[in-house]
């Protein structure tokens, strides 16, 4: 499964994933009340973000998600 779905079915474990919010971002589910889902860093990866804390519940910008990808070999 390397095509987008949609938010809703995202995995909810703090499975690292990319999220699409107007742009590509790597993140995860933290459940937290206000910032449900949190932006991580990938190293020098080019979905990293400039978000700091995460994205609001509710935030209807939040559309889509997909797997990581494999790194190339």
């Amino acid at each position: 499964m390397n095509e987008w779905q949609p938010i809703e079915t995202a995995p909810k474990d703090g499975t690292v994933i990319l999220g699409f919010r107007f742009y590509v971002v790597a993140m995860k589910w933290t459940g937290d009340s206000v910032y449900p889902w949190e932006a991580v860093t990938l190293g020098n990866h080019p979905c990293n973000t400039l978000m700091s804390n995460g994205f609001v519940a509710g935030d209807t910008s939040l559309t889509h998600w997909m797997p990581l990808p494999e790194p190339p070999k």
